[in-house]
């Protein structure tokens, strides 16, 4: 009986966790313990007990985390989107509590993020490129010195 109960906290903690690893950000407007519990028709409390026995992580910090990472692939995918508007999606109060969280998270702002994100892969492919070309100047000048003549 008690290793059907441990097998059952098992059960339900990995299927809540794949549930909000696949959510949409629009999702997290009504996703918390509250409505997983509902959802797998358990209490809170036994819902929150079973995901921390299971991952050793609080249900509603993965939660956060999760709505935090879909928060920093708008930023990135969607860079129009204000960080007011972003935060609305998320479902956070208001803009500075999404800044906070995401800070807890990234430990820098979501601006600062959205700026590396975009900025940081476009060096690399001009550091790049400008590497290659220097190769290949490199290259064609040691072949014409060494070139029989």
């Amino acid at each position: 009986m008690e290793t059907e109960s441990y097998n059952r906290e098992v059960i339900i903690a990995w299927q809540v966790l794949e549930y909000i690893k696949q959510s949409e950000p629009e999702d997290f407007s009504y996703l918390n313990v509250d409505w997983l519990a509902r959802k797998y028709k358990v209490t809170p409390s036994y819902l929150s007990k079973a995901f921390k026995k299971e991952f050793d992580f609080l249900l509603g910090d993965f939660i956060k985390r999760v709505r935090i990472m879909h928060g920093a692939r708008l930023l990135v995918k969607k860079k129009k989107l204000s960080i007011r508007k972003i935060s609305e999606i998320l479902d956070f109060g208001d803009s500075n509590s999404f800044i906070r969280a995401f800070k807890e998270v990234y430990g820098i702002t979501p601006e600062t993020y959205r700026v590396i994100a975009v900025i940081v892969p476009k060096i690399q492919r001009q550091t790049r490129k400008y590497r290659l070309e220097k190769e290949k100047r490199i290259k064609e000048k040691t072949e014409k010195t060494t070139a029989p003549a």
